[in-house]
């Protein structure tokens, strides 16, 4: 996972396997280690960071991104450049996520602060 130190600006694992959803779709990426938002109707306390971290596979080029804002995941880290809005799966489950796998839906089911959600494949 991407780890902040002062002075150190970390490359996310973010894949770009969101270029056609809509704006405010989340994605649940195996290979993500950080959450990222690119749409601000799903955060709020959009603020700058004391950290900027250097994301890589979101969109063409790396993007840094030096903001964070809460949502319904806890703080997620957030750029109006990101093409999609990105949980990562391991960083849910570090948090306490319960994410199950629905073989008869082909989706996730995760319960994460007493929610549930449901990620299933774009067809």
């Amino acid at each position: 996972s991407a780890s902040c130190q002062q002075g150190v600006t970390p490359r996310a694992s973010v894949q770009a396997a969101f270029n056609n959803l809509k704006q405010s779709a989340i994605g649940l990426d195996t290979c993500s280690s950080v959450h990222l938002f690119g749409d601000e109707s799903l955060v709020t306390n959009v603020r700058a960071s004391d950290r900027t971290l250097l994301v890589g596979g979101i969109r063409d080029g790396d993007i840094a991104v030096n903001q964070v804002g809460e949502s319904t995941w806890g703080t997620v880290w957030f750029s109006r450049e990101a093409a999609a809005n990105v949980l990562s799966f391991a960083k849910l489950r570090n948090d306490g996520a319960s994410i199950s796998y629905v073989d008869s839906s082909d989706g996730f089911v995760v319960r994460f602060n007493n929610k549930k959600f449901y990620f299933t494949q774009k067809k």
